[in-house]
């Protein structure tokens, strides 16, 4: 899908992915900072929504009628977000 421009690693994948019984298995060999349309990309092709209105930076993750939202940042941030799916 993508290689190392770069690095000791030029010319060797970055990015994978394997078709498997019903699914895909991606496999990205690095921190995804220039490829942020990727997971969104991923997730889309998965039908899976994803927050367009999330920073970057923020999280969130679904645990039944659960909804978590993790900051990866150092400074806090806010989110609006609807409530929990049931």
């Amino acid at each position: 899908m993508r290689s190392f421009a770069t690095g000791p690693d030029a010319g060797h994948p970055a990015v994978t992915r394997h078709r498997l019984g019903g699914g895909i298995a991606w496999y990205v060999a690095t921190a995804p900072g220039d490829l942020r349309e990727l997971p969104a990309g991923i997730a889309g092709d998965a039908g899976v929504a994803v927050p367009r209105d999330l920073p970057d930076t923020l999280e969130m993750v679904h645990r039944g009628p659960y909804v978590f939202l993790v900051n990866h940042a150092d400074a806090s941030c806010r989110s609006r977000t609807s409530r929990a799916r049931s």
